[in-house]
């Protein structure tokens, strides 16, 4: 059997991988075996396709589809999501009863492994994706170690269509082994709406992009639980890719609201989840309460026995499309003395009044809340008739 060893995307040593004929009784037997290297010891991996019918007639231990032109194993590693892979051209299997048979004997780390396996009609892992099959098992050192791996048929491979001037080929099923994700110009800003690409990539044991119509789904998603982001493919609601040249986007609204991950996920033909990239995290620029008027000091001047009309500005919270409302919390010193009027649904517009009854300027911490952020500021109650003279306030509250 011939076989082209291949290092993952996380740059794994090489496999010393040995590819050996079974005999006609049954899969590969136990064997001893000698450390390779520091926490790597050779795992025999034997393949079979289950099938229905007396045991005097089912196939042998260790078989893989007739049809099947390349094999591609993946060993990921105990703790980690570094993988590599060994593409066998299973041509040079010996044929049993209308199927090759054959194992193949690999290095894999010590400890609690996966095993994946993949049956392709074409060399190096092209054409019709035939079956899949997947084992997690502990490998120990200085034993010998045998992972059964159960291949079980995803696709049934068809002849060539006959030669036609018009000819129309369904596309192969592509297989691939982890999926990645990266964003373009993620940066968002509350209170303007904008749509923004998501590379969404298959990836070969190799680390190099998958072409075509994907064996398996891609699920893309995101945390955020406001409705402020939807992923559209091809322009449409959706979190399923199932071909590279689909067109996967984040559309979002401008509301204000709080960081939030997007994430992909995938699983090979038997259930079992593949590596992916990292979620990414998007921080949308949030602007904090904006409050009118003020004095030269930041001050909201409030005269004892009357009122102010505050207004509050925030992009992405107040006023259309958003129309969300904010909140007030009031802090020390003579805040007792105010009362509010509270702002209609979505406005940002109330009243203060006071009812500060003495003879000197006094001061109330107010924190105006909208949405994931707040400003703070001080009211400064005013006597009748007084002139104010601004000075520095203590706010109660730390400024964001």
């Amino acid at each position: 059997m011939k076989r082209v060893l291949r290092a993952g995307p996380y740059a794994i040593p090489a496999l010393a991988a040995v590819v050996a004929a079974c005999s006609s009784g049954g899969g590969a037997g136990r064997h001893a075996v000698s450390l390779q290297a520091v926490g790597r010891v050779p795992v025999t991996l034997s393949f079979r396709v289950p099938e229905a019918g007396p045991a005097s007639k089912a196939r042998h231990a260790s078989e893989i589809p007739a049809g099947t032109a390349s094999l591609a194993v993946t060993v990921i590693g105990a703790g980690t999501s570094a993988s590599a892979t060994e593409n066998v051209d299973a041509t040079t299997c010996p044929p049993v009863n209308g199927a090759y048979v054959c194992s193949l004997s690999i290095d894999a780390p010590i400890g609690s492994d996966s095993f994946f396996a993949d049956a392709f009609s074409g060399a190096n892992e092209t054409g019709t994706l035939l079956a899949s099959a997947s084992a997690t098992d502990t490998i120990v050192a200085n034993e010998a170690n045998t992972v059964g791996l159960t291949l079980v048929p995803v696709a049934t491979p068809t002849p060539s269509p006959s030669p036609s001037p018009s000819p129309s080929p369904s596309p192969s099923l592509m297989a691939f082994a982890s999926v990645g994700l990266s964003l373009g110009t993620p940066a968002l800003a509350a209170g303007t709406a904008k749509t923004v690409p998501i590379t969404v990539t298959a990836l070969a044991a190799n680390g190099s992009p998958v072409v075509g119509a994907y064996a398996f789904p891609i699920t893309v998603s995101d945390t955020d639980t406001s409705g402020a982001t939807v992923i559209q493919v091809n322009g449409t609601p959706s979190s399923t890719v199932t071909a590279s040249s689909q067109s996967v986007m984040l559309a979002y609204t401008g509301l204000a609201i709080n960081p939030f991950t997007i994430s992909v996920s995938a699983s090979n033909a038997t259930g079992a989840p593949l590596p992916a990239s990292s979620p990414a995290v998007v921080y949308p620029q949030l602007s904090y309460p904006v409050i009118t008027p003020v004095d030269a000091n930041g001050y909201i001047e409030v005269p004892s026995g009357g009122s102010v009309v505050v207004t509050v500005t925030e992009p992405g919270w107040l006023g259309a499309p958003y129309n969300q409302s904010i909140s007030l919390n009031f802090g020390s010193g003579a805040c007792s003395y105010l009362t509010l009027t509270s702002p209609a649904p979505g406005s940002g517009t109330f009243t203060l009044s006071s009812i500060y009854p003495g003879d000197n300027e006094n001061y109330c911490g107010i924190q105006f809340f909208g949405g994931p952020v707040y400003s703070n500021f001080t009211a400064v109650l005013l006597p009748v008739g007084a002139t104010p003279v601004p000075s520095p306030s203590p706010s109660p509250f730390p400024t964001p």
